[in-house]
């Protein structure tokens, strides 16, 4: 009940939900007045106290759209109490009336052959969809040299390749360099600490020098540390833009992970949040076949982009996320008086737009940015085009009938989507679909293309919905279904999935200045200053012709203040003409 009610209050937040990991408490780890053999980790008998009806709570939970993970420390090997000690014991020539305990032997290949056949095939069939090999396994086997955990890796790889209607799937903790050919990582119990968050960052993307792509972490850490909901918040953010993005909670009420708990401020970004990273996943399904099939990383260090620049090495924290997103994760609290994050980030060469707001940075450069709580450091390249689902609502295991597309046309650049069943292996043989954005800039004019395969697809829907943003332009031209807003021209077109589109229309450019505005307006709202002085302040930024005169305006205002300020104004044109 518990559960499902955790599940039922992220869906009234419309936050969209794809797996549930239920922790060892699933199953028996020890029996009053029985000796407890191995501390109580490790445990294959569900827990009738706390699931009474475990079955129909796995059953529950697929017919909401989640798959279901269960947690599993093997090192323990099988208890005498255990449900299916006695066949086990049986099959390895054991007499069960002794109740010897079996001692987890990975080395053994009957020990293995039944811990898969009669410990966690039963549940698979039953529902459990993947596993969480967790710690507990030692380090020696009974081969010198050789890591239980390495073989318990492999081997469940194996075992869940031989269904070929599903794909090989494993969640597990780092066995060292080469362990990432199996399972997705787990990167150990966080401590709940700024330094902890602020390490993640350069932990995953530096893994991609020795190809460990697929890192999940402990978003909010759970082992100790201080709780913080500005902390939660951060981790939240970062993990939006990670290879896999998963909470963890603790048995303790005030390790609070769920959004609807924490302010309404915390509740907001964390819910919006979590719903874009629902709206991301054919950006990152894409991401991760260039992955899989060129060797791309998804998620790889700045350097990777320009090698011979030395301000990307010195940008630790700083990666690229798929073909076009640019991420340097905020890792350190708000300042109490400006209520912003100070990052200093290096921009890599060419445009880079931001994410958050739409001002436009040329690099190579560093520059300093102040960010409220709601924004994060994210930057589009010029030309990126970005895949979205255009409903939270969606299933995250189909693909989507509506799209949302956002353009970065202050270059030309292109994209290709690609889909598949989601599911099987059939991708190894070519079975997928794929669809071909291209976009072509001239000083005056835009063409946008749509090309998608042609073959039609069972796990294609039939039509689709566009919404292209065209950010930082004003369309010049008269266009059907357009909108214009105040960053950008909005287009929407619904077509046959497998139909052609093209798009072509006279442009001008929204100057940079106006997204600049939008910053300062929110910024000096947020501050503690008299709403004379703030509007002097905006009317010098607005009307002003030199900066001189607009750092006058906000001379006594604080230092930090004033420091805020002066980084608005460096990047202000007094001279760009106000449309």
């Amino acid at each position: 009940r518990d559960f499902l009610e955790v599940v039922h209050q992220f869906h009234q937040l419309n936050i969209p939900l794809s797996v549930l990991v239920i922790d060892m408490d699933w199953h028996i780890t020890e029996i009053e007045g029985v000796q407890d053999y191995w501390q109580g980790w490790t445990g294959y008998t569900v827990n009738n106290k706390l699931f009474p009806d475990f079955l129909g709570l796995i059953k529950q939970l697929h017919k909401l759209g989640l798959k279901v993970s269960l947690n599993l420390h093997p090192s323990g090997g099988l208890k005498p109490y255990e449900n299916r000690y006695r066949e086990f014991a049986i099959n390895l020539g054991m007499d069960p009336e002794q109740e010897i305990p079996i001692p987890f032997d990975p080395t053994n290949p009957r020990f293995m052959e039944n811990y898969f056949h009669l410990l966690l095939h039963p549940y698979e069939e039953n529902g459990v969809d993947l596993w969480w090999i967790d710690w507990q396994q030692g380090t020696q086997t009974l081969i010198p040299g050789l890591d239980p955990l390495w073989v318990l890796n492999h081997s469940h790889f194996l075992d869940s390749s031989k269904n070929q209607a599903k794909r090989p799937f494993t969640f597990s903790r780092w066995t060292d360099r080469g362990g990432q050919r199996y399972p997705i990582g787990f990167s150990g119990d966080t401590v709940i600490s700024w330094k902890s968050l602020a390490y993640q960052p350069y932990f995953t993307a530096t893994a991609a020098n020795i190809g460990f792509t697929v890192w999940s972490h402990d978003i909010g850490g759970h082992d100790d540390g201080i709780e913080d909901p500005e902390l939660f918040c951060r981790w939240v953010q970062f993990g939006l833009f990670s290879p896999i993005f998963r909470l963890h909670s603790a048995r303790n009420q005030f390790t609070t992970r769920e959004p609807w708990r924490h302010s309404t401020e915390i509740r907001t970004i964390v819910q919006e949040a979590m719903q874009f990273r629902h709206q991301l996943i054919p950006y990152l399904y894409t991401a991760y076949y260039r992955n899989h099939s060129l060797g791309i990383p998804a998620l790889r260090p700045i350097y990777y982009l320009d090698p011979e620049a030395k301000e990307a090495y010195l940008h630790t924290n700083a990666y690229l996320f798929g073909e076009c997103l640019y991420i340097d994760p905020i890792v350190s609290p708000r300042d109490p008086l400006t209520k912003r994050s100070r990052i200093s980030t290096w921009i890599p060469e060419g445009e880079w737009i931001d994410f958050m707001t739409n001002e436009v940075f040329v690099g190579k450069k560093t520059v300093t940015r102040y960010h409220p709580l709601s924004n994060q450091n994210v930057y589009v390249k010029a030309g990126g085009i970005i895949p979205l689902v255009d409903s939270i609502n969606s299933r995250a295991d189909e693909n989507p009938q509506q799209f949302l597309i956002h353009v970065y046309p202050q270059s030309s650049g292109s994209m290709v989507l690609y889909e598949d069943d989601g599911i099987s292996q059939q991708y190894l043989s070519g079975d997928c679909f794929q669809t071909h954005f291209a976009l072509k800039v001239s000083d005056t004019s835009i063409t946008f293309e749509i090309d998608p395969d042609s073959q039609e697809k069972p796990y294609i829907p039939r039509q689709r919905t566009y919404r292209i943003f065209f950010h930082n332009v004003e369309s010049v031209t008269p266009l059907f279904n357009a909108i214009v807003h105040d960053h950008a021209s909005e287009i929407s077109v619904k077509l046959s999935s497998y139909e052609k589109y093209l798009l072509a229309f006279e442009y001008r450019k929204i100057p940079n200045n106006r997204a600049i505005l939008r910053s300062l307006e929110s910024f000096l709202i947020d501050v503690p200053l008299s709403p004379i002085l703030k509007q002097a302040i905006y009317d010098a930024f607005l009307r002003e012709s030199n900066k001189k005169a607009i750092r006058a305006s906000y001379q006594n205002t604080p230092k930090k203040i004033q420091a805020v300020l002066n980084q608005f104004l460096a990047r202000f044109n007094p001279s760009e003409k106000q449309r």
